[in-house]
């Protein structure tokens, strides 16, 4: 397990790639508190909580931030003991059973306090050929990674044969996340799943596990992914792919643009600081966020 995440990194993070509805983080009596023009919230134990909330962190399951990784992770570099600890880790989360998720941050970032609420936040979009339903603040990036990755496929026969492979995108969803409770960021229309028709290869940990216990092993190469060029436009604009997750799911792209911040934010603190895969010294960096998150 990595070490315990350090929430000045995360909510600063959260004030830097949000400022127009964050407005100030501050450490006050022991605590971390961030604030809106017009609401507040606590860091309380893994949780981000409203301030009445703050003392209640053992009803709601905790978020994850993890560090997102800069290279694809080899999987043939896990040892049998990192393999046993993967395996710690799914059991450790499905423990958390029936406890749900207090989505009022991300409520107060995205609105919407309920399906109603957020589905006045819509909007329809053509993206890659193909009609999507999003949250309207991610319409921009996507019209920005569909024009470059159209005027690319132009001259680039991999990037062209990907883009006619696709299947239908999965983009909003109201849904709960498998395995849990909690909502997926599907259901704020934050993500997108592009997956060719074909099917070719694994494409999520879950799927895998049900057949295969040693599924944290298959090799890159059975894998199935988009090109490299698709993984990095939808990185310029905030989003992340599920494909570098350990709990992989290659198909999955969500804008998670607080996560680049954190990373620039260590980058900064820690002088030259390389992201290289899911682990450091202290151990395997990621907490499931997929599990978590999707």
């Amino acid at each position: 397990m990595g070490a315990e995440p350090d929430p000045g990194i995360i909510l600063r993070a959260y004030q830097y790639t949000f400022p127009e509805k964050i407005k100030s983080v501050v450490y006050s009596g022991g605590e971390w508190i961030i604030n809106g023009e017009d609401r507040s919230f606590a860091w309380a134990r893994g949780r981000v909580l409203p301030l009445e909330k703050k003392d209640q962190w053992a009803s709601f399951r905790p978020y994850s931030f993890e560090i997102y990784p800069g290279e694809l992770f080899d999987p043939k570099d896990y040892s049998p003991e990192e393999a046993a600890e993967i395996r710690a880790q799914v059991a450790r989360e499905e423990d958390y059973g029936s406890l749900d998720y207090e989505n009022s941050f991300r409520a107060f970032l995205y609105g919407g306090g309920n399906r109603t609420e957020l589905e006045a936040h819509l909007v329809r979009v053509r993206f890659l050929g193909r009609d999507a339903t999003v949250h309207r603040d991610i319409r921009d990036a996507l019209t920005r990674i569909d024009s470059a990755l159209t005027r690319e496929s132009a001259e680039d026969a991999e990037l062209k044969r990907f883009m006619d492979s696709l299947a239908p995108i999965g983009a909003y969803n109201w849904r709960e996340v498998r395995g849990g409770r909690g909502l997926s960021y599907h259901s704020w229309g934050l993500a997108l799943d592009l997956q060719s028709r074909q099917g070719e290869g694994a494409v999520y940990w879950q799927w895998e596990r049900e057949r295969n216990r040693d599924w944290m092993f298959i090799p890159l190469a059975r894998r199935w992914q988009p090109p490299e060029k698709v993984i990095r436009a939808f990185e310029n604009e905030g989003f992340i792919w599920g494909g570098k997750w350990l709990f992989f799911d290659t198909m999955h792209f969500e804008y998670r643009p607080e996560l680049h911040e954190i990373n620039r934010l260590l980058a900064a603190r820690e002088g030259d600081f390389r992201i290289v895969g899911p682990r450091n010294d202290a151990g395997i960096h990621h907490i499931i966020p997929q599990i978590i998150e999707r």
